[in-house]
């Protein structure tokens, strides 16, 4: 093993990627005599075997061997000279962010974006509770942050057109003078894929390499005991989540390098798509807060959401929300329409 991977230094120096995989059992039964592992093997003992061999890598983890078993019995470790950020000058940034009623989440949103260097863009869709309000109240005086309406006008019955959201996205984006543009939703908190590193750091870098489309992997956090009445700091208070189980979950190809080609409203929002686009290797991270409390669930499941089915001819995968008010129960299922 030691003289495998003195071999794989010499790659690791010159590839812009390297995935490296150990199968677990033959790590245990062929690795050194360092006194540092232990007869476990532990994950963490191959961590330490690569540091000894000055092997620092991206990402370390388990993954499987096969298409058929959810057994994880192989190391995994991500190399390669992209996977280590370099301080590069930041590009410009801007998330476009549409909402309707998310008066409790749209300001951690707003202001996580900021920390993390992105400027914001919120079109309001005529929300009926306070969420509007609340967002000029709070940024109708920083530069950073443009507050509209769409549409411009008030309409006389209750709409939701996502095609045309995503349009209008389209064009803001076309219009501004951003190097690169976010679709970003308002109930999502997004990171780059390095600890201590803010988003527009990560994006730099990405265009700095030459990519122009950042791809997110994202987690959904949901609320899991209605007794815990959770209604702010939702990043800090909602702690259970689960990885998507559906394609559409991993595909969100919706950050780019701004450009006129830009369609957007054609795939949904998941993917961004114009000529020669060119996706950086390493997924960002999204985490999507999408029912954040019972109160929450049942307004946007039964008085917000509904009507949105209807709007596309196309089949769509959905989260169903079954709620027994009286007897206080939740269950969360799929449904296909």
């Amino acid at each position: 093993m030691d003289k495998f991977l003195k071999t794989i230094k010499t790659f690791v120096n010159s590839s812009k990627y390297l995935l490296f995989t150990v199968d677990y059992e033959y790590f245990k039964k062929n690795h050194s005599n360092h006194e540092i592992l232990d007869e476990k093997c532990f994950l963490n003992d191959f961590y330490q075997l690569l540091a000894i061999h000055d092997l620092n890598p991206y990402s370390i983890g388990y993954t499987r061997n096969n298409n058929y078993t959810n057994e994880k019995n192989v190391f995994l470790s991500i190399f390669g000279k992209e996977t280590a950020i370099k301080k590069v000058p930041n590009v410009s940034c801007l998330a476009i962010i549409s909402t309707f009623n998310e008066k409790d989440i749209i300001l951690e949103v707003v202001y996580h974006l900021l920390n993390q260097g992105v400027d914001v863009h919120v079109m309001d869709n005529w929300s009926t509770d306070d969420t509007y309000r609340i967002l000029v109240n709070e940024y109708q005086n920083n530069k950073r942050v443009t507050i509209s309406r769409v549409p411009l006008e008030k309409p006389k019955h209750k709409q939701y057109k996502w095609h045309d959201i995503l349009s209008h996205k389209e064009k803001i984006a076309i219009d501004s003078d951003y190097d690169w543009i976010i679709h970003h939703d308002a109930d999502e908190i997004r990171y780059a894929p390095w600890e201590n590193i803010k988003l527009i750091e990560a994006i730099s870098w990405a265009n700095y390499l030459g990519y122009n489309a950042i791809d997110f992997s994202e987690i959904v956090f949901r609320f899991t005991d209605i007794n815990l009445d959770i209604y702010s700091e939702f990043e800090r208070n909602i702690l259970d989540y689960e990885f998507g189980r559906r394609d559409g979950h991993f595909l969100r190809v919706n950050t780019w390098k701004n450009n006129k080609d830009i369609s957007l409203a054609g795939y949904g929002g998941h993917n961004c798509e114009f000529p020669f686009k060119k996706v950086f290797p390493l997924k960002f991270l999204m985490k999507h807060y999408p029912l954040r409390n019972e109160e929450h669930a049942i307004e946007k499941i039964f008085k917000d959401s509904f009507h949105d089915l209807s709007l596309t001819g196309k089949n769509m995968v959905g989260m169903a929300i079954m709620i027994n008010i009286k007897k206080k129960t939740l269950k969360l299922g799929k449904i296909i329409t």
